[in-house]
């Protein structure tokens, strides 16, 4: 949710490990990548969650990241992933995340007239809703660590990992190979950000779109589901300049309507939203909600950057 994501590519393979220097790394070979097969999330949450109550609110809780003192240059949220497979015989770690050349183009979207039809995605279903994207593209992995260990030090970021079955981190593994080439042959994929992407198709996505296919392809589908942010919108917010229709800026940023209430005038979008699971992740870290597959529950650096580890292969599917 891009404006309203954020979003965001790390793509590398790596058939070698090198030596640990970030805090980052130091934990991560102390803790998930000593697992055969695991999917670990990178969770970086804007400085203040944003607010989904109205039009309104959430226009001015973007505008409150990005101006008012915040931690993080993420300023809606952001998510990335690291696998690690152990695939005939031999380690492989892939790092990915969706990232957006710019997010000016969702802004201009808005000043053309498009409203919040921004917030389409092809799983809604709405035809005459405009799906909308901006060039993206894969991050280096370069200096990822570092960011992760400045983001620790600010006490926004945390991690949460899942060992998975070997079938299905080949499956992700292959998955975001194809993704990279695709990408890297400017077919799609990478090269296009946004909700008006579908990533399992290799359009594009969103950063949280693509993480949450990652949880697919893993059977991960509790989790996928768990990001999932729901709001209520009528025709008069979703616009279509060229057919016609706009939405001022002005309606958005003086709407106080309801998005939370479902109403008959009101369509349903759904879309995956990383604070969601950054607030999951809190949730099982501290307690307040019991997971019978947590392996480890600690912070990055003593109480800080929460993480926890989950063991999947103990479901059924």
């Amino acid at each position: 949710m891009k404006a309203f994501f954020s979003l965001c590519i790390f793509v590398s393979l790596f058939n070698s490990v090198a030596s640990a220097t970030t805090i980052y790394d130091k934990f991560s070979d102390k803790t998930f990548r000593k697992i055969d097969n695991s999917l670990t999330i990178h969770l970086i949450p804007s400085t203040y969650p944003l607010n989904w109550t109205t039009p309104r609110s959430l226009l001015f809780s973007i505008i409150k990241n990005k101006y008012f003192f915040p931690k993080t240059n993420h300023f809606i949220g952001h998510v990335s992933a690291e696998l690690n497979c152990t695939i005939n015989g031999k380690k492989e770690r892939l790092f990915m995340g969706q990232s957006s050349n710019s997010l000016n183009g969702f802004k201009d979207f808005i000043l053309q007239g498009y409203g919040f039809s921004i917030l389409n995605m092809p799983t809604n279903n709405y035809d005459d809703v405009p799906l909308l994207t901006v060039p993206g593209k894969l991050d280096q992995v370069e200096g990822s660590s570092q960011h992760f260990d400045d983001l620790i030090s600010s006490d926004v970021f945390g991690l949460i990992s899942f060992r998975i079955k070997q079938k299905d981190c080949e499956a992700t593994a292959e998955f975001m190979k194809e993704y990279r080439q695709r990408t890297l042959n400017n077919q799609g994929a990478g090269n296009n950000y946004g909700f008006g992407a579908d990533p399992i198709k290799f359009q594009g996505a969103g950063c949280a779109p693509f993480v949450q296919t990652l949880f697919e392809t893993s059977q991960l589908f509790d989790f996928a589901k768990e990001m999932n942010q729901v709001v209520y919108l009528p025709n008069s917010l979703l616009g279509n300049p060229k057919n016609g229709k706009k939405i001022g800026l002005w309606t958005l940023l003086t709407s106080n309507l309801d998005m939370s209430v479902k109403n008959k005038k009101a369509r349903t979008f759904s879309f995956p939203d990383p604070q969601l699971l950054f607030e999951k992740m809190k949730n099982i870290h501290s307690g307040r909600e019991q997971a019978s597959e947590v392996l480890v529950q600690k912070g990055l650096i003593g109480n800080s950057a929460p993480y926890v580890i989950l063991d999947m292969t103990l479901s059924t599917n």
